[in-house]
């Protein structure tokens, strides 16, 4: 009695689904420090949550030094799946990135080379310029996350990085505008840049803005929250690359009645 349901507990849980590996979007603009240190924060919240993250680093390329999503491609090796040795891994993928997307479209096909890649992992986050990676994600859902740092240099880069994302690639981003230091006045200009920031897409665009304030200037329990929070929040419109359903509104679903262009 006792190993016949043993035995058909087995048989029940051949029938689960497999595990679905989570597909993101994380923009690089400026010149980039405050977007990596955001990445960072945000990797090291996942993997406290208890996943494992694998991060194509489209702006990085890849070197017989530095091999990455290119030399995975090219691979004739019979096991495809990248083995999880670290819960965070970074792979360099600009070349690789342009070589696996097929008319500048992230399509099933693509999909299901990720997942045989990294399917070890339960989360995938693809960092790069809103130029090189939002086209590839147009129509799907997704939501971008856009850091922004506390300076007008970050604040005029991640607007335009977000214009290209909702008016050409009509995607929502998220931005997240970064509180830098453990002050009122830091609490304040970072509420005063999200406000503008809000202000400006509306104006301009000519719809509402995703975005949040988020504590990032150390590692105490309230950044842990605030990034574990973020965290959540990514997920809900994450792609899910083990699910094919998942994949077939790329190509159908229309939403150009969402963002109205300026003129």
């Amino acid at each position: 009695m006792l190993e016949s349901g043993l035995d058909q507990g087995a048989g029940l849980r051949r029938l689960m689904p497999p595990p679905v590996l989570r597909f993101m979007p994380v923009i690089q603009h400026s010149r980039g420090e405050f977007s990596l240190q955001l990445l960072w924060q945000l990797c090291e919240a996942y993997v406290d949550g208890g996943e494992t993250v694998a991060v194509l680093d489209t702006s990085a390329a890849e070197t017989e030094q530095e091999p990455g999503l290119l030399q995975m491609l090219e691979s004739t090796m019979p096991e495809r799946e990248l083995l999880v040795e670290n819960a965070c891994a970074i792979v360099p993928a600009r070349l690789g990135w342009q070589r696996l997307l097929a008319a500048q479209r992230f399509d099933a096909a693509a999909a299901e080379t990720l997942s045989q890649y990294f399917g070890a992992y339960s989360i995938l986050i693809v960092y790069g310029s809103a130029e090189r990676i939002g086209p590839a994600f147009a129509h799907s859902g997704v939501r971008p996350l856009v850091p922004v740092a506390p300076s007008a240099e970050d604040m005029l880069s991640s607007y335009q990085a977000i214009k290209h994302l909702l008016q050409d690639c009509l995607l929502l981003p998220t931005a997240a505008v970064m509180i830098t230091e453990r002050t009122a006045r830091a609490v304040h200009t970072a509420v005063r840049l999200k406000e503008q920031l809000q202000r400006c897409v509306n104006q301009h665009i000519g719809c509402e803005l995703d975005s949040v304030t988020i504590q990032s200037y150390a590692s105490d329990e309230q950044v842990h929250a605030d990034m574990q929070r973020l965290s959540l929040r990514l997920l809900e419109h994450a792609l899910s690359l083990g699910n094919p359903m998942s994949i077939l509104p790329l190509e159908q679903r229309d939403n150009t009645g969402m963002f109205p262009r300026s003129h």
